[in-house]
Order: C-alpha cells, then structure tokens, then sequence
C-alpha cells in the first residue's frame, strides 16, 4: 500500500545542551516519500542502561525542530527516534540515535560580580 512509500524523517541530530536535557532536530521526510499530509511527529526516547524506561512525546506539532526533551536523567544514555505522523497513520520510525546527557558541572559556571 502506500505507507510503504513513507520513510521516517530526516537529518536527525541530537546534541545535550544540559545534563537534564538532549535538544533533538530534524527535517520532515521528502515531499515524494510523505505519506500524505504531515500531522505532526512523535519523538520516543528511551535509556539504554539500568531499568530501560520509553518514553513517548505525541502530536509534536510540524515546525517544531528543534524540540527540547527535558527532565532526563543525568549522564545517562538515550536512544532516540523520531517518525512522523500522517492521517494515515504513523509514519515509519528513523534509526536510533544514542547519545549521552550530560554531567552535572562539566562546565565552568559564568560567576557574576
């Protein structure tokens, strides 16, 4: 059928601004291969260590990369993937991104005088 046309979107990078947070982009997949009108995107990340909870954000609204996940663990390593969501349905999911959160004080702290 034709949602075997569809492929996940595109281009996707992840970067750990905080050691709470993972800023994740992406682009939508290409016109041709979109599964009808693009409702949105659904962005499931999950630890790769210790209890390995999933966790699924829904009905991110198209325009919204990049999208900031919040209240993560720290130095904790995430699997991401991002699909996007059609009126036909969900779309095809994208290869998973690791990445690391980072650690707490890393950074040197901007002192105010």
């Amino acid at each position: 059928g034709l949602s075997d046309s569809a492929t996940p979107p595109q281009d996707i990078t992840c970067t750990s601004p905080s050691s709470t947070s993972i800023l994740v982009s992406w682009a939508p997949p290409p016109l041709e291969f979109q599964n009808g009108i693009i409702t949105g995107y659904s962005i499931q990340y999950s630890t790769m260590e210790g209890n390995r909870t999933a966790k699924r954000v829904d009905r991110i609204p198209p325009g919204s990369s990049p999208y900031l996940l919040e209240n993560l663990e720290k130095w904790t390593e995430y699997g991401i993937t991002v699909r996007a969501l059609t009126e036909a349905g969900d779309g095809p999911e994208s290869l998973q991104l690791l990445i690391r959160t980072e650690e707490d004080g890393m950074f040197p702290r901007q002192i105010q005088i």
